[in-house]
């Protein structure tokens, strides 16, 4: 099951999104609409990742903060973690900014809680 969060996202300037939380990335994955909205702080010229398939593909390494709320407890979280454009693609959460965030996933109900 897919779930989906809402979620701030913020660089330079912040928008709200929808983000994919069990995706199993490594990064934050956004596509390249976000990222020239947010205008992220570049935090490495370039990273080397395969993608689905097994292509390779280069992105600068961005860090954005994340922010989440939990719509049962009202509570909020934020983190920073790193992110990486595609060129199309819907966003993703990453286990780093999941981890950071005590973000816990019941895939059964397709919801989620915070920590």
């Amino acid at each position: 099951m897919r779930i989906f969060l809402k979620a701030k996202l913020k660089g330079k300037k912040e928008i709200e999104t929808q983000i994919r939380a069990n995706s199993g990335a490594d990064w934050i994955v956004l596509p390249r609409e976000i990222i020239e909205k947010i205008k992220p702080k570049k935090i490495k010229q370039k990273v080397r990742y395969r993608g689905i398939g097994g292509k390779e593909f280069e992105s600068p390494l961005y860090e954005v903060e994340v922010k989440l709320e939990d719509p049962k407890k009202k509570m909020k979280r934020s983190c920073k973690a790193k992110a990486i454009m595609v060129e199309i693609g819907i966003p993703l959460l990453s286990h780093e900014a999941m981890g950071k965030l005590g973000l816990i996933l019941d895939l059964r109900n397709g919801s989620y809680e915070l920590k």
